[in-house]
């Protein structure tokens, strides 16, 4: 009479042991699926701030404008200039500690809570 209960036990104890396990596997799993929706989230992130020095650059060089943030607020744009013949007069200067003969550039881009920066100096 006492050996009867004893498959049910076993198998409440195996499936235990492979709920546990089946948890552990889902759990690795999804973090390693944030882990690569965050990777592409930064080369996103990475391409805005590109975007941003590209249009910096453009406003500075072409334009003889300051460089202004993005519409979105996809990049944001700091500028330090050294040389005052090199810039666009009247811009907001940024300290980035700039140790360029002309200007320094830092740009920081963001995609859904990623941020990349890209610092230029010329």
């Amino acid at each position: 009479m006492k050996e009867k209960g004893i498959s049910l036990l076993f198998s409440i104890f195996l499936f235990t042991i492979l709920l546990g396990i089946s948890l552990g596997i889902s759990h690795f799993a999804t973090r390693q699926i944030q882990m690569l929706r965050e990777t592409g989230y930064s080369v996103n992130a990475f391409y805005a701030a590109d975007s941003g020095v590209e249009r910096a650059m453009l406003n500075i060089f072409v334009n003889n404008s300051c460089p202004t943030n993005g519409t979105n607020p996809d990049y944001v744009v700091y500028f330090e200039c050294k040389n005052s013949s090199s810039c666009p007069t009247g811009c907001v200067q940024s300290s980035l500690n700039c140790q360029a003969p002309n200007f320094c550039l830092k740009v920081i881009g963001t995609y859904s809570g990623v941020s990349q920066a890209i610092q230029i100096e010329y």
